[in-house]
């Protein structure tokens, strides 16, 4: 029992001890500081094509010289099944600054409708000496094509 007691304070000590010693190496959050995540999933994307197909659409950043891939997958109840979808955008150049990406997902199984769907984007990033990803996912609202 005093084993244990000990064990639990040595782990919380070293717990604490690691925080405090990260805490003076983090970076100054300001008005230049990158997005907490490096992918943000829009909350909305237009139906095209009939419901054939989406474009939601992300906001990315990453390092400057990296090179990434977005990929978006789109999933809905539709009617008495499910609608679902991914799109990608290959080996983009990174700047270093926020970019909005557009990507078309094409419907499998039934067109997307109005509604409601499921979203999740993924960010691949490779630089010269490491490679990453992010991913978000949340609801998204599909909504009827922009009038011309």
């Amino acid at each position: 029992m005093i084993r244990n007691r000990w064990l639990t304070a040595a782990l919380a000590m070293g717990a604490a001890l690691g925080i405090a010693g990260t805490v003076g190496v983090l970076p100054a959050v300001g008005q230049s500081s990158p997005p907490s995540s490096p992918v943000i999933l829009g909350t909305s994307a237009h139906i095209i094509a009939n419901g054939a197909a989406v474009k939601p659409f992300a906001y990315v950043v990453c390092r400057p010289g990296d090179f990434a891939q977005l990929q978006i997958s789109i999933t809905e109840k539709s009617g008495h099944g499910i609608a679902s979808g991914q799109g990608y955008v290959d080996s983009f150049n990174c700047t270093g600054q926020i970019e909005k990406l557009t990507v078309p997902v094409t419907a499998f199984g039934k067109p997307f409708v109005k509604g409601t769907a499921f979203g999740q984007a993924t960010l691949y990033d490779c630089g010269p000496f490491n490679c990453g990803e992010a991913t978000v996912t949340h609801k998204v609202t599909l909504k009827a094509p922009k009038k011309k």
